[in-house]
């Protein structure tokens, strides 16, 4: 079980999560097994502890911030 919090926008976020991002929705495709959602990031909140994982551009990598 998880704690849930709300960000700035309001959107639900998990409380423990090493980042959260609030976004504008472009666009969405569904499929059978998969949704992809499209979107303009408005905000990037970070979580209190750890470094999140990303894949961009085929490498993976991390967000750096100041804390």
């Amino acid at each position: 079980s998880h704690d849930w919090t709300r960000s700035g926008a309001g959107a639900p976020v998990l409380s423990d999560a090493l980042v959260s991002f609030d976004c504008h929705v472009d666009e969405m495709f569904v499929t059978p097994s998969h949704g992809v959602v499209i979107g303009e990031i408005k905000h990037v909140s970070f979580g209190p502890e750890g470094a999140p994982l990303l894949y961009s551009d085929g490498a993976f990598g991390t967000l750096k911030h100041d804390g």
